[in-house]
């Protein structure tokens, strides 16, 4: 596949693999880490502070942003994000993108690949939730396919609170998704395993992800590609254990 012959360079470095050049060794275990020639970014690790991104602004025009791990706190993942869209950065999942990795920086810039031994999954976790974030299921046109999110625990959302939905809200408008979008994306198909898992325990299924079929990424402006998308739980299962994984992931067939 073009798109992945394209891709293996990029990877191979962030992987601390063979490439061309032994001056584009990798040299650091940093969260970001760029290449010296500054045509590849890897992203490898939390982010938890928005004074860690000024690598990026070094990263060149349409470069590479090899992103692998659980993004990190969300702020400052949106920013990267958005620093990586200035820079038309292509993103690349090396290994596995869960959680705010998969729901911001996935979504960062006009294309994004996911190669073919690589999975991405959402969550809702409470990772950079606020304390007065609480877990609930909201009714949808489906009746029978609730939504399972995050919101405010009372009618009254503070300042803080509200930035930050504020600041999720433009990142999906400007992306180009759907007035209403509610995050992280979920299929009919997992809101209602979501919903039954919740119904058989009672309580909130917080601690499992999710994948998200391809087919409905559709109207967002990221390009989204799949070397080869999952075809079974077995096979996200098997990619887990590859990977040493411990994480629950629902496959979306």
């Amino acid at each position: 596949m073009p798109e992945a012959e394209s891709y293996s360079d990029a990877l191979a470095f962030c992987r601390g693999g063979k490439v061309d050049s032994p001056a584009l060794q990798p040299k650091a275990t940093s969260p970001l880490t760029l290449r010296d020639d500054r045509k590849v970014l890897c992203v490898h690790d939390w982010i938890f502070s928005q004074q860690q991104l000024a690598v990026v602004s070094n990263l060149q025009q349409g470069g590479y942003a090899v992103v692998k791990g659980f993004g990190g706190e969300i702020s400052a993942t949106i920013m990267l994000a958005d620093m990586l869209r200035s820079k038309q950065a292509v993103v690349i999942v090396n290994d596995y993108c869960f959680a705010a990795c998969a729901s911001y920086l996935l979504f960062a810039s006009p294309e994004a690949f996911v190669p073919r031994d690589a999975i991405v999954a959402w969550t809702n976790l409470k990772t950079g939730l606020l304390s007065k974030d609480c877990f609930r299921f909201l009714e949808t046109s489906d009746s029978d396919a609730q939504h399972f999110g995050t919101y405010p625990c009372s009618t009254f959302a503070d300042a803080q609170h509200q930035a930050l939905a504020d600041r999720k809200a433009e990142f999906y408008h400007s992306r180009g998704f759907p007035a209403g979008f509610k995050e992280p994306p979920e299929s009919t198909t997992i809101r209602r395993i979501l919903k039954r898992k919740f119904d058989q325990t009672g309580t909130p299924p917080a601690d499992l992800f999710w994948t998200w079929n391809p087919r409905y990424a559709v109207r967002q402006k990221t390009r989204l590609i799949y070397e080869a998308y999952p075809r079974s739980q077995d096979e996200v299962d098997a990619t887990l254990a590859r990977l040493g994984l411990s994480q629950s992931v629902i496959f979306d067939p």
